[in-house]
């Protein structure tokens, strides 16, 4: 498969698999009995996190040189925000999608930076 395929192929599972671990942990765990609510500046970070890394797959999937770096933000600023407690404990099925979710993200990390598509972002042109 040309790498350009492939990296495309990453940015829609990237994009469906976080969907998926976002529906399965809204809907598969209960909060501990002991864990405070999120905030309110919690959960706005957690959307500007959201439009950031929507905005970088959209640049990434349109080779844009600017949605490199955006990504790796993105990416670690969720990493950030996945980190911060509460804890919510989810099911399995939960931790098998966000498990999934950074993988894919690596994944994508890799391609971008260490594969033909570099090239493409740099030049503008379509990577064979």
């Amino acid at each position: 498969m040309e790498p350009l395929r492939l990296f495309r192929l990453l940015i829609l599972a990237d994009a469906a698999l976080t969907v998926a671990a976002g529906v399965v942990g809204a809907f598969g765990a209960e909060p501990a009995t002991d864990s405070p609510e999120p905030g309110l500046l919690l959960l706005l970070l957690g959307l500007v996190g959201l439009v950031l890394w929507i905005a970088a797959l959209i640049g990434l999937w349109r080779l844009r040189p600017w949605a490199r770096p955006l990504y790796v933000g993105a990416t670690g600023f969720g990493l950030a925000l996945y980190l911060i407690p509460p804890y919510y404990p989810g099911s399995i099925l939960d931790d098998f999608f966000s498990g999934l979710t950074w993988v894919g993200a690596g994944a994508l990390l890799a391609l971008m930076y260490y594969s033909p598509v570099d090239a493409s972002f740099r030049s503008g042109a379509v990577a064979a």
